[in-house]
């Protein structure tokens, strides 16, 4: 089981202080969880988010359970903004 998870924070200056939704440090191990693990995508990670004419998405690798020996692959979902902080949907399965 992965503990990976994709967290997030937000700050008014670009060299920080990065804060999550409830005003913690994310430099003491704090952040805003948008996604961990379910039952069948393990190991979520290495991020992006994309902004496009279609919308604002999250890309980020993960493992299918359903499908082990596949190894890691890309997971596409889309974000909606609730007070400023991204909440994803399920993963799409086609373009």
């Amino acid at each position: 089981q992965s503990t990976y998870n994709i967290r997030v924070g937000r700050s008014k200056a670009v060299l920080g202080p990065y804060l999550d939704r409830e005003g913690r440090p994310m430099l003491e191990g704090h952040g805003t969880l948008v996604l961990e693990s379910s039952q069948r995508w393990r190991g979520t990670g290495h991020n992006s988010f994309l902004s496009t004419p279609q919308g604002d998405w999250l890309v980020h690798a993960c493992y299918d359970a359903q499908a082990p020996r596949q190894g890691r692959i890309l997971n596409v979902r889309t974000v909606r903004w609730v007070e400023g902080w991204p909440t994803v949907g399920e993963p799409i399965n086609r373009p």
